[in-house]
């Protein structure tokens, strides 16, 4: 999976870019404020490269 597609982001991003395009798509897919069907996995999706994406060793790792 490509983290930084997911969160719709380009590799050389900042931190802050990080989390405020998480929170905003986590915002749009979160499955109790969209019923639309494949809502649950994408919020897990987004929570998986956010978690690798906010931490500098993961995404030094990752990267």
């Amino acid at each position: 999976d490509d983290y930084y597609g997911i969160l719709l982001l380009k590799k050389d991003c900042t931190d802050d870019q990080i989390k405020k395009r998480y929170k905003k798509l986590a915002r749009l897919t979160h499955p109790d404020q969209n019923k639309w069907p494949d809502s649950q996995k994408a919020f897990q999706m987004l929570g998986l490269a956010y978690g690798v994406l906010k931490d500098p060793s993961k995404r030094r790792s990752y990267d």
